[in-house]
């Protein structure tokens, strides 16, 4: 056995002590932001609003594509496209496009329009890659702006008409984003209870709901946020063309999309903004598997990303951006769960060999529980009371489902994320992720 110095134990004990201290009151200062962004939340009514065209992609989406689209092609706009940009897929998602939609030759090789929806158009890409199909794509835009939606994504139009409103009140705003809700496969209606039931999803719902109403809400109010979801993202289309699309050397485009705009932002403008509002359902893993291939995208593409972009941390030009966003994605997201897996063996160690007292550690870990299920609880509070229409949070379950979140759930994905973060360097491909068949309108009505 190593013979390790018990007084380095307990320094090191003390700094990953500070770190999560430290992490906590960011927390709490993040959260306390997004209070207040609500109360800002503005609702204005512009009549001239700017175009829209969504590009979605799809490979392998045969369960869900056909549902969402049909969602998509109803938003309340008079001049708006979509486009389906079907790569590659190996599964029935053309043919289930091509007989739902009427799919007709447009004139161009592998391009079609359909004859019962007159927004829509679909194009076959032969090789598989979501910013590959959206650079496929792009130059048949003609719109303002230009809105990236994932294949299993169902928008809510309401929020998008917010987007647009506020693209059109704030011509300096380049990519504006809002909050994106975890969707029941079984019940995808937007009145459904919250959390979803099932741990996958009700986990899954949880975390959502801190990352955007818990935190990218305030980094918003702080003119510093660098979080787009891919899920559902606007963004002005001359400067998508300008920088030529979206680029191919992360796993994450929507972060690097993001990251590229603010680093050309000159002075301590910021581009990029996050509104209160509901614009997207998004389906999520409903299993162990295909989560763990999710987060380990997730977190290989950030730190892909943060290397990348390394220019910016501790950038003063960039104004909070560089000093507090980047160093803080960096401390709590991309070595975070390299961090807490240390913090667990440097503990295990100190109590195993009588270092530390074992009460203080109990009080100190049921105290982070706690205020973890606090935060968690707020924000779902926050989100009953300013979104009424589309928020129903059972507050008791969210705080009750906040502690085994902590203890069995989060553990376990930050196994994947240190295997993502050890071999980022490596990782190319997003993969597949097996969908549940969607349910319809219709069928939740009889």
């Amino acid at each position: 056995m190593i013979d390790i110095d018990p007084q380095l134990i307990l320094i090191s004990l003390g700094l990953i002590g500070s770190y999560f201290l430290i992490v906590t009151l960011m927390q709490v200062l993040l959260q306390a932001l997004s209070y207040r962004s609500y109360q800002r939340s503005r609702s204005q009514s512009i009549t001239d609003l700017p175009t829209l065209t969504l590009l979605i992609p799809a490979r392998n989406e045969a369960k869900v594509v056909v549902e969402a689209l049909k969602r998509a092609l109803q938003l309340p706009l008079k001049d708006f496209q979509v486009i389906v940009i079907e790569n590659a897929s190996t599964d029935q998602t053309y043919t289930l496009l091509h007989e739902e939609f009427q799919l007709k030759p447009n004139g161009k090789p592998n391009t079609f329009y359909s004859e019962s929806h007159p927004h829509l158009r679909v194009i076959r890409s032969a090789i598989p890659g979501k910013a590959l199909a959206l650079n496929l794509a792009l130059p048949e835009v003609k719109t303002d702006l230009v809105a990236t939606l994932d294949a299993d994504t169902i928008p809510d139009s309401n929020g998008l008409i917010r987007l647009l409103n506020e693209f059109a009140a704030r011509p300096q705003i380049e990519a504006l984003g809002g909050i994106v809700r975890v969707m029941d496969p079984h019940s995808p209606l937007q009145n459904q209870k919250r959390p979803p039931k099932g741990w996958p999803l009700a986990f899954q719902s949880l975390e959502y709901l801190r990352a955007f109403s818990g935190e990218r809400l305030g980094w918003g109010l702080l003119k510093a946020n660098v979080y787009m979801s891919g899920a559902c993202a606007l963004f002005r289309t001359e400067s998508l063309k300008a920088r030529g699309g979206f680029q191919l050397d992360t796993v994450t485009e929507d972060l690097e999309t993001s990251l590229e705009l603010v680093a050309k932002t000159s002075g301590f403008d910021h581009p990029i903004d996050v509104l209160p509002v509901v614009v997207a359902w998004t389906q999520v893993p409903g299993n162990l598997r295909d989560l763990f291939k999710q987060r380990r995208r997730w977190q290989a593409g950030l730190c892909q990303c943060l290397w990348k972009y390394r220019g910016l941390f501790l950038n003063t030009k960039k104004g909070m951006t560089g000093i507090v966003t980047l160093p803080y994605m960096l401390l709590t997201e991309s070595i975070a769960p390299l961090i807490e897996f240390l913090a667990l063996a440097t503990l295990s160690h100190a109590l195993y060999f009588e270092l530390i007292d074992y009460q203080p550690v109990i009080l100190i870990a049921a105290f982070g529980l706690v205020m973890s299920a606090a935060l968690t609880t707020w924000t779902a509070a926050l989100e009953n009371k300013y979104l009424k229409d589309q928020a129903n949070w059972s507050i008791v379950k969210v705080f009750i489902l906040s502690f085994p979140l902590n203890i069995c759930y989060r553990p376990l994905v930050n196994l994947v994320r240190i295997e993502a973060t050890l071999r980022f360097r490596w990782f190319y491909s997003w993969g597949s992720i097996k969908r549940v068949q969607l349910q319809s309108d219709e069928l939740l009505a009889k």
